[in-house]
């Protein structure tokens, strides 16, 4: 009888080189923990080769390689990215992003303590989008998120301090938009800057 993998999960710096063709058709759930990677390509090329893929796990730190982690799968429902900053504060972060394009995501949870960027294309129609970010959210991000049931922003107070009350207000204005589609939103200010552990 032949078994098929449909549960993946690498971590602890797992070095992942999808130089070769990889081909996991019948994969559904990827857990992705501080792997490391060649280059940037190689993250789209092991997820490329995941038609079916329908849960995606993934916990980044600084010490990752890949400073552009693109999550392109059609097929994608849920997606669940940490980004885990070290406590040191001083140091600068080193641009790197998040981009997500999979039409018909469904859930969403980002916590992500750095000034990375993260860009959403293709507006999935969430049913629940989870936010807890460093960074202000720029308006495209925020225009993705605008068929979300549930909504809930954790901010920290630097982003509060820095966030301009046009903002705010687009808050309350898609909060009014989409009453009808019974949506919840919680918006929370984090007191400190990174996650307790």
């Amino acid at each position: 009888m032949k078994r098929l993998c449909i549960y993946l999960h690498l971590s602890n710096k797992v070095f992942v080189d999808v130089s070769s063709p990889v081909c996991l058709p019948p994969l559904k759930r990827l857990l992705l923990v501080f792997v490391v990677y060649k280059d940037d390509d190689y993250v789209v090329r092991l997820l490329s080769s995941c038609p079916i893929l329908e849960y995606l796990y993934v916990l980044q730190h600084e010490q990752d390689n890949v400073t552009k982690f693109s999550v392109k799968v059609p097929s994608l429902e849920t997606l669940i990215y940490f980004y885990r900053k070290a406590k040191v504060l001083d140091e600068e972060d080193i641009g790197r992003s998040l981009a997500i394009d999979s039409k018909i995501l469904k859930k969403f949870f980002i916590a992500d303590y750095s000034t990375n960027s993260c860009s959403i294309e293709n507006k999935p129609s969430f049913d629940k989008a989870v936010i807890y970010v460093y960074s202000y959210p720029d308006d495209k991000f925020m225009r993705s998120l605008s068929s979300v049931r549930y909504l809930e922003i954790r901010l920290s107070v630097a982003t509060v301090l820095f966030t301009s009350l046009l903002f705010i207000l687009y808050l309350f204005i898609v909060m009014i938009y989409i009453s009808n589609s019974y949506l919840r939103v919680v918006v929370f200010i984090a007191y400190s800057v990174l996650p307790r552990h």
